[in-house]
């Protein structure tokens, strides 16, 4: 198979409001790729940083209860801005108004995208773990520059 033919995983995420044509209207979101992070790191290098630190706090306990939507409603409530380009990303939509739209998604919307996001983006990483340590050589990278 040739990389041009393969179809990046990809999760619908339900919206709220009249069907149309007989479904429900959604969008599509898919994992984040290294171009994403580096994106989302250059813009909020400190909320990141927070949410790692927040990750590293609440791991065991995620992983214990399997509760990661617990977890990600924590991210949205904390980081807004954040997560709403976290979305816009996901869903190749990062512009402002798909950026301030996805701000204002009902919060059981956004969970559903961030969670979804967040399993194909640990799916596509290998894992958790394999995910943080790609963010935190990213971080590491960008606080480098910021330095110099």
């Amino acid at each position: 198979m040739k990389l041009a033919d393969y179809v990046i995983p990809r999760e619908k995420i339900t919206l709220p409001g009249k069907k149309v044509g007989g479904e429900s209207p959604y969008f599509e979101v898919r994992g984040l790729c290294l171009d994403d992070m580096t994106f989302l790191v250059q813009r909020h290098l400190g909320p990141i940083t927070r949410a790692l630190k927040l990750w590293q706090e609440q791991r065991e306990d995620v992983i214990r209860t399997g509760n990661l939507g617990q977890f990600v409603m924590t991210l949205a409530k904390d980081f807004p801005d954040l997560m709403a380009e976290v979305i816009s990303a996901a869903a190749d939509e990062l512009d402002e108004g798909s950026t301030a739209t996805a701000r204002q998604l009902p919060i059981a919307t956004q969970i559903a995208a961030l969670t979804a996001i967040s399993r194909l983006s640990m799916e596509d990483a290998g894992g958790l773990g394999n995910l943080l340590a790609e963010m935190r050589q990213r971080l590491e990278s960008a606080a480098g520059v910021v330095k110099s």
